[in-house]
């Protein structure tokens, strides 16, 4: 590999000035991806980007939808404008140095397909990735193929994983902002192409995306590596994925962020290392009448899956109670053309979850009460958020649900009992989830939960209260949903896990380390 003109790593690493001269690399055919035609830097070809005009502010302002929110995309605790801050201080002595530590080690490589290993060695320098891994892993490495190789690689504790479908150059970027250090694959238009590795290097005062890669130069008839504009929210056809960008026409993308360090003395900590390990989790741990231990996007608006039916069964006894009758009296009566009493159909929803139960409750419900009555109640519960049609709820409302439950001040006492000893039945399935407690629990314990499951979207949920021999209790509300990656086996043992990690350090007071 010829590298005459060592120049851009320092410039945007290390904020030395450039030399005139470009890295430049022998001409090489690329059979696994396509050569685009044209180039799209946002400079003239070669140019090197005038750093003067495009400053690195402290905290990047990038623009963001206000009417859209994705859990699945965190912001880093800490933003940072440049790489330059990542860099061990014996990375930045000089630009040449810099530059020659980093190519010795991908001298190998082929420079049209060197992208991957390069945007690897970049990360690796700045910390973000353990140097163990050789960079040549990377090499024409198909993300959306081989996405468990990248699992060993980035495991889901350590990194936030993204993915963004859609013709890039066509889609709206303005929710899905990038940072400095994140890596991007761009998907290709056809499975049997390897897509591009991106390495995000800066973010400019304008919410303008940069990368440092190798690119093809058709005036040149040769690679180069250079800084090259990757989106720029305020002229979306400019940037390697813009409209009329190089990549605009590739299907997608996905992207790996490393997490901030979790402290492992917390609660709070083990918790996060646990749920990290995949899914978009809903998380409340609260103690009934107490503080709030654990939350987690607890006002979040999310299909809850079964454990809806917690509001369902409140709202059944509520009706009764609107009406005037005994819970007893009530429960032996039957909606009409039901077949089965209020007592079989709360049970079979509440123990079975059967939903042609839960159907004709809520069809009752809405006869009896009317919808603006179902939500007048569930407003006064504060369940703003609720609905029962279509079904959606937040992990704070369902435990505020069940907390009123447990309390009973929601629905009377002898209506409460009713509904507790429903949902603390044991059934075969009750050793997962929230009852993967039942071993390590107290003998006078009770427990009582609804789980939830889906498999289409995947849904994985439990909402239970835990109540102590000493009266104490413990409202859990879990709502986990799967990621492109993680599957509903894995969400179901990592909120069994979860559920462990809670009450081994909180409860068991077990050494934190």
């Amino acid at each position: 590999m010829v590298l005459p003109g060592l120049c851009l790593w320092g410039c945007i690493f290390l904020g030395n000035g450039c030399s005139t001269g470009t890295i430049q690399t022998h001409e090489t055919q690329v059979p696994t991806r396509p050569l685009p035609p044209t180039m799209e830097t946002g400079v003239p070809e070669g140019q090197v980007l005038d750093q003067s005009t495009t400053p690195t502010p402290s905290a990047p302002e990038v623009r963001r939808s206000p009417e859209v929110t994705l859990s699945s995309i965190p912001s880093p605790n800490q933003m940072v404008s440049s790489l330059e801050s990542l860099l061990p201080a014996n990375f930045k002595a000089t630009t040449e140095e810099a530059l020659e530590g980093l190519l010795a080690r991908l001298d190998e490589e082929d420079p049209g397909t060197m992208d991957g290993p390069l945007a690897v060695a970049m990360m690796q320098e700045a910390g973000l990735l353990d140097r163990s891994i050789s960079p040549h892993r990377f090499w024409l490495l198909n993300a959306v193929r081989d996405w468990q190789i990248l699992e060993v690689f980035f495991p889901h504790e350590g990194y936030f994983w993204m993915e963004k479908r859609g013709v890039l150059g066509q889609i709206n970027l303005m929710d899905f902002p990038f940072f400095p250090g994140d890596l991007v694959y761009l998907i290709p238009p056809k499975e049997d192409y390897i897509g591009k590795y991106l390495l995000i290097t800066r973010v400019d005062r304008q919410g303008r995306v940069f990368t440092i890669t190798n690119q093809y130069l058709p005036s040149r008839k040769t690679f180069i590596v250079d800084e090259f504009l990757v989106y720029d929210p305020e002229q979306r056809e400019k940037g390697l994925i813009g409209s009329s960008g190089v990549f605009g026409g590739y299907q997608g993308l996905i992207l790996w962020r490393k997490r901030p360090p979790v402290d492992l003395s917390t609660v709070g900590g083990r918790l996060d290392r646990t749920l990290d390990r995949g899914g978009i989790w809903n998380v409340m741990i609260k103690k009934s009448g107490g503080e709030v231990i654990y939350s987690r996007s607890a006002d979040e608006t999310v299909h809850p899956a079964s454990t809806i039916k917690i509001a369902i069964g409140l709202l059944v006894m509520k009706s009764a109670e609107i009406e005037g009758m005994s819970p007893d009296h009530f429960l032996q009566r039957a909606p009409p053309n039901a077949g089965r009493t209020y007592a079989q159909l709360l049970r079979a929803m509440l123990v079975v979850s059967e939903e042609t139960a839960t159907d004709l409750l809520t069809q009752d419900l809405k006869r009896r009460m009317g919808e603006d009555g179902i939500r007048k109640v569930l407003d006064e519960w504060g369940a703003p958020n609720t609905s029962v049609e279509p079904r959606r709820t937040t992990v704070r409302e369902i435990t505020r649900l069940l907390e009123g439950l447990q309390t009973k001040t929601l629905v009377g006492p002898e209506a409460s009992d009713i509904l507790i000893h429903f949902m603390a039945e044991m059934t075969e399935n009750d050793r997962i989830r929230l009852w993967k407690l039942a071993p390590m629990l107290p003998e006078g314990t009770l427990l009582y939960n609804k789980r939830g499951s889906m498999t289409g979207p995947v849904i994985v949920a439990d909402a239970g209260v835990l109540v102590l021999p000493n009266g104490e209790a413990y409202v859990l509300t879990f709502i986990g949903r799967s990621d492109a990656w993680t599957t509903f086996e894995e969400l179901d043992a990592i909120l069994g896990d979860a559920v462990m990690e809670w009450y081994r350090t909180d409860m068991l007071k077990e050494p934190l380390n």
